[in-house]
């Protein structure tokens, strides 16, 4: 079973402001019984986003609320993690 999405994938985004979601990504998401992606910007590169099952993207909310940070990466990480993440359906 497919448990993770791996690799990088560059889209380009259809006229109606879509992207094709890779067939090992939609494989993660069966598996997970999830109908959505939760996408999120890249510390290291803004322009590009990752892209997680709700159960990935929930065990990095958790790692994240037990790190120990600085007031300031706390809030950067608030912001990217939390206010920049988007769930965005999947559609057939």
């Amino acid at each position: 079973m497919v448990r993770y999405f791996t690799g990088n994938f560059v889209h380009r985004i259809d006229a109606k402001g879509r992207v094709s979601l890779p067939a090992s990504y939609r494989k993660v998401l069966e598996a997970h019984d999830s109908d959505h992606v939760v996408i999120i910007p890249q510390c290291e590169r803004p322009e590009a986003h990752a892209g997680l099952s709700q159960r990935g993207y929930e065990r990095l909310i958790e790692d994240f609320e037990e790190a120990e940070l600085s007031p300031e990466d706390e809030e950067e990480m608030s912001v990217r993690l939390i206010a920049d993440a988007r769930h965005v359906p999947v559609d057939d």
